[in-house]
């Protein structure tokens, strides 16, 4: 089985014998693929302006029908970047940032006159159940397949846990309660 890609004329320098392409298919996003292209066309294709780029399907083929369509990334260097999930990235006053989990203890308010013994103890269960964030502003680069490349203003631990889904709402929550809590 193979996979036949109309590649634009101003986008053929880039493309060469033996580079993978990562494809979807149109209709089910969630199955991921791989090919190697192993030739490439001598024509334009129709009034497309498009030329034939013709790669071998590798690994798992299931569920992949003749003719169908699909979406696929062109892997032009084996050069990485930092990507999150679209879902991971907020806008908040005309900045860029994601969310990654910490082990800081949320912001405590006393009010006055509160007996000490029973609010530690209320604090050390809370804390035990919860879950704190810290905001990361970052720089939105391209966005591809529903993965956005970042590059971070200040750098983070490598070990970091990043929240992909929801920062919408772990946003709207800082917001609206001013500390770290989820």
């Amino acid at each position: 089985m193979h996979l036949d890609l109309q590649v634009f004329e101003k986008d053929l320098p880039q493309v060469k014998v033996g580079q993978t392409i990562h494809f979807t298919l149109t209709n089910n996003p969630t199955a991921e693929y791989d090919a190697t292209v192993f030739s490439i066309g001598s024509s334009f294709e129709n009034e497309s302006k498009t030329i034939a780029v013709h790669c071998r399907v590798n690994g798992n083929k299931s569920g992949l029908i003749d003719g169908m369509n699909i979406t696929g990334i062109v892997s032009l260097s084996n050069v990485t970047t930092p990507a999150v999930p679209n879902d991971a990235i907020v806008n908040a006053d005309g900045k860029y940032y994601i969310f990654v989990q910490t082990d800081k203890k949320a912001e405590e308010h006393h009010e006055e006159g509160e007996e000490e013994g029973s609010q530690k103890e209320g604090e050390e269960k809370k804390h035990k159940n919860s879950k704190n964030f810290e905001k990361v502003e970052v720089l939105k680069g391209v966005s591809d397949m529903g993965y956005t490349a970042v590059t971070f203003v200040n750098e983070i631990p490598a070990n970091a846990k990043i929240v992909t889904k929801g920062a919408f709402f772990v946003n709207a929550k800082l917001s609206n309660t001013g500390g770290h809590e989820d």
